[in-house]
Order: structure tokens, then sequence, then C-alpha cells
């Protein structure tokens, strides 16, 4: 099998802390269009189970998720692959970690479409890698950050119960609490686009080569 898409365990556990995760990826086909890791189910399924959220049985819905999903074990090649992307992060004082670097092969090694990853530090890290590890140039426009996800979604679902869910748990991510004017109430969808599209620009200064083109 072959997915479409290969998410991080940032942006899977957000998504199912919010209670987005079938606003986020509403399609299961077949082959699976979602591919995570393996470890997803024993790291995002024991955070959320010992975290307070208000949505309710969020390992319930992990385990809907990762029914319909792809597991996503590195084989050997990719594995090799991950680890000279790791030595080359760590020369040049770069923050990549093992699931990034493990997730970029397996994309690049699978041609998987698309990679989305909450971590904006990997994705500036693998845009400067650019010149070391030749083979990363192949993932030119095919990596999306958790902004242009929520940014995408704002333009398809009602504004006020993505700024809910995001409210409702403030502390899951700085950015987009802060994007939905959680704390002073007064989400408003025009500047809630405006201010995911900053963050979206800032990174895309940054990984001109790697983020995904639009928004």
């Amino acid at each position: 099998m072959t997915c479409e898409l290969a998410v991080d365990n940032d942006v899977l556990l957000k998504a199912l802390s919010y209670g987005i995760e079938s606003s986020v990826w509403p399609n299961s086909g077949d082959p699976p269009d979602l591919g995570v890791l393996g470890a997803a189910r024993y790291v995002v399924g024991g955070y959320l189970a010992d975290a307070d959220l208000a949505r309710q049985n969020p390992t319930v819905a992990l385990a809907d998720l990762l029914a319909r999903a792809e597991e996503l074990e590195p084989s050997e090649a990719e594995l090799m692959l991950a680890a000279e992307i790791e030595r080359a992060a760590q020369d040049q004082g770069l923050e990549l970690d093992g699931g990034e670097s493990q997730l970029a092969a397996i994309v690049l090694e699978r041609d998987v479409a698309l990679f989305e990853t909450g971590d904006k530090r990997a994705i500036a890290a693998l845009e400067k890698l650019l010149a070391e590890v030749a083979v990363l140039g192949a993932l030119a426009g095919r990596l999306r950050c958790l902004e242009q996800i929520v940014h995408r979604l704002v333009g398809q679902e009602e504004f006020e119960f993505l700024a809910e869910a995001i409210c409702a748990a403030p502390g899951v991510d700085k950015s987009l609490t802060i994007c939905f004017s959680c704390h002073s109430g007064e989400a408003e969808k025009a500047s809630a686009l405006e201010a995911l599209r900053q963050y979206i620009d800032d990174l895309r200064g940054r990984a001109a080569t790697l983020l995904e083109p639009s928004p």
C-alpha cells in the first residue's frame, strides 16, 4: 500500500486533542489516504490517555483514525537514509528528531505525495540540509505545516466550529491559540486567516523550497 499523505505525531496529537481529526482527514480510501508511524499508537495514545481535554474519548478517536490509516514502518533503506539526514543535521547543529527524519525518508522512498508536520523547526532544518543531502530536493513543495492545514479548514468548515474546538484547548498549540484570539474571546474569521498566513509566510521565508506553495 502507498498512502497519499504522511502525518507526524505532532499534527496527529493536536488534531485529536481539538477533536477535529475527521475534518482534517475526512477520507478513508483503499489503499488508505493517510499514513502514520507505527509508534503513533503508543506515543500519541499515551499522551491522550493522560491529558485533561475538553473533548470526550480521545483515545477511542485515535483508534478509529488508526483503523483507517496505513501504519508506516521504515525499511532498512529508509532507516539508513533517515540516519544520513540526522547526521547531517547534527553536523550543522539543527533540531531534527528521529520521527521527522524517518517520515522524510519514507516520503522520499515511497513517493508519498505530501508530508504534514507540526514541527516548523524540522521544516526549516530540512530546508537547510538541501545542500548536504541532495535527495531532499525531491521534497520540494511537499511539506505542509499545521497552520496551512488549519488555514485550509477555515475555508472549508464553519469558523465557529474550529474556533470553539481550538479555544477549548488553549494549551495544545500556542500559535493557534494566538491566531484564534482565544484569550480575548474575540475570534473573527478574517483576523484568524490573516494571523495564520503570517505564520505561514514566516516559515516560507525559512523554507521556500520545501513548504507547500499554497496558501
